[in-house]
């Protein structure tokens, strides 16, 4: 698709260049979280992350108005907290103690081919021929990236690939629990106080997996570049594209992250580029592309019901 008839799809240059920042930002995401986890840990770096981004987020949405109910929707904020943040997050920083954030980036666009998975078992929604093959995609450029002779395969590589997969799996978990369970609560809600939600479960992981590097300026740079930016800034960017586009048409950001996450790691980190790994991205992206798309008159009910939300 070229870049008139996207801006045809997203109906302005503006939401155009929004969906691009918001690519930009996840994709750079696993950038930071590969400087922190030497030094904060797996489990100090999910922590910081979600208590941070939470603590701005929830502060900005109450100055807006937002009132939070507590008391109704504490236990769905734990869960959704538990399963959109604790889990992945620290799934992800584990991973990046042995995977490269390319290859992180690549693997987290991989969740929208478990939320269709799981939709089939778990809500019955069907699925089609172009769903399965989706999947099939999907399957096909993990195994490409998974078998990279870049990687250097070593006892902690395929674990390591396997958590980044699971991590990529609770994000469709979180999404059918939502879809079943608390889809009465707005979406930007759901977002700061699932974040907090997060922090509470992870705080006491820390009397176990203390931080013991060093807090440095370079650790509080992407320390705040990961909360503030790749989490608090990025989902405000997320939710006024939801209401302005629609989710299907948001969701789209998915093709974005693997392309950049792999540019940032080129530039950044200066991690290889081979054919595999790019064949593998391909192939994901496609298969993702297979899964997510909507019929449009299931797009635009979606769409309506986005902006009413907001």
């Amino acid at each position: 698709m070229n870049p008139t008839s996207l801006v045809g799809v997203f109906m302005n240059r503006e939401n155009l260049l929004k969906l691009n920042l918001l690519g930009a930002i996840w994709g750079g995401s696993f950038i930071f979280i590969h400087i922190l986890v030497p030094h904060l840990g797996a489990i100090g770096t999910a922590f910081f992350r979600v208590f941070v981004a939470g603590s701005i987020l929830c502060g900005f949405l109450y100055l807006r108005g937002v009132r939070f109910e507590w008391k109704q929707n504490w236990k769905h904020y734990l869960w959704i907290g538990l399963l959109n943040s604790a889990l992945p997050f620290t799934l992800f920083s584990y991973s990046a103690l042995t995977l490269p954030a390319s290859l992180l980036a690549i693997l987290n666009a991989s969740s929208p081919l478990f939320g269709v998975l799981l939709s089939a078992l778990f809500l019955g929604d069907a699925l089609n021929a172009r769903k399965v093959m989706g999947l099939f995609m999907g399957i096909l450029g993990v195994g490409l990236v998974s078998i990279d002779g870049a990687l250097r395969l070593s006892e902690g590589v395929l674990p390591a690939i396997g958590c980044a997969l699971a991590a990529s799996a609770c994000y469709a978990v979180a999404g059918i629990y939502i879809k079943k369970r608390a889809h009465h609560i707005q979406p930007k809600t759901i977002a700061g106080t699932s974040l907090m939600g997060a922090s509470l479960f992870l705080a006491p992981m820390l009397l176990f997996f203390p931080v013991s590097g060093l807090f440095s300026f370079e650790v509080g740079a992407a320390l705040l570049g990961l909360a503030v930016l790749c989490t608090s800034i990025a989902l405000m960017i997320y939710f006024q594209l939801v209401k302005d586009v629609g989710p299907s048409r948001a969701l789209t950001v998915t093709f974005l992250i693997p392309a950049f996450g792999v540019l940032w790691g080129y530039i950044f980190l200066g991690e290889a580029i081979t054919p595999k790994t790019l064949l593998g991205c391909l192939a994901i992206v496609i298969g993702t592309a297979l899964v997510i798309r909507q019929p449009r008159l299931k797009t635009a009910k979606f769409t309506k019901l986005a902006v009413q939300e907001f």
